[in-house]
């Protein structure tokens, strides 16, 4: 279910690189930094990739949380991601959640409880919301994913904005 390269398949012109530092972290750097983290492989505990790329990174933490006992499920529950460009947020919930339907919310499509400052759309896969993941300006988004959170062993604790459409 997890590629093991990143961004396989997908070409990207040297202009959009540099315009947004476009560069996805190895797969072995992914793991050698879990290495020197590894509570954030640990059952309950959440892990925020505000810049996510190809969600090598979440991928990662996915498949170290197995091998520490969460099951998937649970594993997919305890990640967030932002990401700037939807496409690359498209091949990360493949990878994570596997293939399937998935489809983009924007504008007027983006449910209540998840609208904020800075998200640019939202996702379903399988007609499921996804609320941990979203496309994003990941400099203004806060990042609340529509729900107050702690996360960061309660050292970090973000508080969903009021409804602002209310």
């Amino acid at each position: 279910m997890f590629g093991r390269g990143h961004m396989s398949g997908v070409e990207r012109d040297n202009k959009r690189i540099r315009q947004y530092a476009e560069h996805f972290t190895p797969t072995d750097l992914a793991f050698e930094s879990l290495d020197k983290a590894p509570q954030l492989s640990q059952p309950g505990e959440i892990v925020l990739d505000p810049f996510a790329g190809d969600f090598t990174l979440l991928c990662c933490v996915i498949w170290r949380k197995l091998q520490n006992g969460v099951n998937h499920q649970q594993a997919l529950q305890e990640i967030r991601s932002g990401e700037w460009h939807i496409d690359n947020c498209l091949i990360g919930i493949e990878r994570l959640y596997g293939r399937g339907e998935v489809r983009v919310l924007q504008g007027d499509q983006i449910p209540k409880h998840m609208k904020a400052d800075g998200l640019k759309a939202c996702f379903t896969h399988n007609d499921r919301l996804l609320e941990n993941h979203v496309a994003c300006d990941s400099d203004r988004y806060d990042f609340s994913f529509g729900k107050s959170i702690i996360f960061g062993q309660n050292l970090i604790e973000i508080l969903a904005p009021p409804n602002i459409n209310q």
